[in-house]
């Protein structure tokens, strides 16, 4: 017996504003104080295994939530450590 097909919708589903909406602009450090870690690679254009390893060598300031432990990184500690490892 073969299975029985769906009947399609007259009207596609209404996306949730959400899922439109970017998760960060590349580059664009201007509108929050701090960021998570997966954030920080976007803006550096890393991959966030780079970032994790940037951030437990100490060369990119963190701190953890008390509630929670999560890693924010301010974004003064970003321009600091881009300026310090900025390519001459």
């Amino acid at each position: 017996m073969p299975p029985k097909k769906r009947p399609q919708r007259a009207t596609p589903k209404a996306q949730s504003p959400r899922l439109n909406k970017p998760k960060t602009v590349i580059g664009n450090i201007d509108g929050r104080l701090a960021y998570k870690p997966r954030e920080v690679a976007t803006l550096l254009g890393l991959d966030t295994s780079t970032v994790y390893g940037i951030l437990k060598s100490g060369a990119l300031a963190y701190r953890r939530l008390p509630n929670n432990g999560r890693m924010i990184v301010s974004r003064q500690a970003v321009l600091d450590y881009l300026d310090e490892n900025a390519a001459s």
